[in-house]
């Protein structure tokens, strides 16, 4: 993700992030890590939109002309519609600034009749490490959602107008630059392990540590970038090297194993 505030949306149907008030306990103080979270909002009938909401490096909790999107006025009644409302403002697009504690959203859905409204959502992209729940503004006594173990919501309680999209932000990850096979060194057998992930399919537990020239990208780059700074005095691996530390230029890769 590159670091703006708001996205702006191409499409009617819905995008959502859940985070959610209450029962969430907050991280010790470090560093938070990107997330994007997007959800379609419909109607059975097929009638949607877009929403999005995450957190992103170099994103402003404020509005970017241009960057950021408002969402209008709802419709008069009776009329299928669906925002995020945040900091006292309706966005179809939310994207504020990495921060570790909890953060939340409000989705606010307005029936069309008794229409029941879908949300959709892919579990299988939220970042690890974080907490992700969907809730009633009750506190959970309809609905309660862990993001995680389900990727859609049937809503058919036409009292249900807002609900909570809870998320305690995943913490940043600690790793070891271009120490791929997360043995604590930067050396030979890290290229070889790299090459056995990319044309062999071996697992390695932490992408963002493969990824050796911090493009965004794990690929046969990083081998050559690796093995040029072991053996022809090429540039060092971007921080975090030579020491475990987070990364000062976060992206989406991700760790499942990290340094202490």
């Amino acid at each position: 993700m590159t670091g703006h505030l708001k996205y702006s949306l191409a499409a009617p149907v819905v995008w959502v992030l859940g985070l959610l008030c209450g029962l969430l306990v907050p991280l010790d103080p470090v560093e938070a890590q990107e997330f994007e979270i997007s959800m379609g909002i419909s109607t059975l009938n097929g009638t949607g939109y877009y929403l999005l909401v995450g957190m992103a490096e170099g994103a402003s909790d404020g509005y970017v002309a241009g960057e950021d999107l408002y969402a209008p006025p709802a419709p008069p009644n009776p009329s299928f519609y669906s925002t995020i409302n945040y900091s006292n403002d309706s966005w179809f697009s939310c994207v504020v600034a990495p921060d570790p504690a909890p953060v939340v959203f409000i989705l606010q859905l307005q029936f069309l009749i008794t229409d029941p409204i879908l949300i959709e959502w892919d579990s299988s992209g939220l970042t690890d490490g974080g907490q992700y729940t969907l809730r009633d503004a009750v506190g959970g006594l309809f609905i309660e959602v862990d993001m995680t173990s389900q990727d859609s919501l049937l809503v058919d309680n036409i009292a249900l107008t807002n609900l909570v999209l809870a998320i305690v932000p995943p913490p940043a990850e600690a790793f070891l630059r271009s120490d791929v096979n997360l043995d604590g060194m930067s050396n030979l057998a890290d290229s070889v392990r790299l090459l056995e992930n990319l044309f062999l399919a071996a697992p390695i537990g932490c992408r963002e540590a493969a990824d050796g020239n911090d493009d965004d990208a794990v690929n046969l780059a990083d081998v050559i970038f690796h093995l040029a700074f072991l053996f022809n005095a090429g540039s060092a691996p971007p921080e975090p090297f030579p020491e475990c530390g987070t990364d000062p230029t976060p992206d989406l890769l991700g760790c499942q194993e990290v340094c202490p």
